[in-house]
């Protein structure tokens, strides 16, 4: 299976945006729903505002749908959580990544322990890249993930992202 880096890289930087946008989140605060879409050398945020969580994503998930004719590459970021096989949930930054051109659905979850306004962010151990829906063989999701962990650096708060780490 091929993932062009540059989906990866994206997917990395535009993850510790998400972080560090909900690093400081009080109790009951949510990352607003974001994308960063670059066509060529042009790069821009977008977020996506509404009611609810749940219309803000789908409003987003719709947006992309129809810029995915004018820009080259973008990412997705959102909050939510996921369910363990033990029944847990825990909460999670998802971003969907995009290219030009890629005929696969690109997924990176990252498990995370909120703010709740008391210090207490951590990004959490259990980093998934998902193609698909479907979860990869080891070998090539660890490959996946170091490119995803090269994309965080390139982010300005990229140097936060070991301190964060629990």
């Amino acid at each position: 299976m091929t993932i062009p880096d540059g989906v990866l890289l994206i997917a990395g930087y535009v993850l510790a945006h998400a972080a560090y946008s909900v690093s400081d989140l009080q109790s009951g605060e949510l990352l607003i729903p974001l994308a960063v879409t670059q066509t060529g050398e042009k790069q821009e945020v977008v977020r996506f505002e509404a009611e609810t969580q749940e219309e803000a994503i789908a409003n987003a998930k719709l947006e992309l749908e129809k810029l995915k004719a004018s820009v080259d590459i973008y990412a997705f970021a959102r909050e939510g959580s996921m369910k363990l096989e033990d029944g847990k949930e825990i909460d999670v930054i998802t971003i969907d990544a995009w290219e030009k051109g890629l005929k696969h659905k690109v997924s990176v979850i990252q498990p995370f322990k909120p703010n709740n306004g008391n210090n207490e962010f951590k990004i959490m151990p259990g980093t998934m890249v998902v193609v698909d829906g479907e979860t990869l063989e080891p070998e090539i999701e660890n490959r996946f993930i170091e490119i995803v962990e090269e994309g965080i650096t390139y982010h300005p708060i990229g140097a936060s992202w070991s301190g964060w780490k629990q």
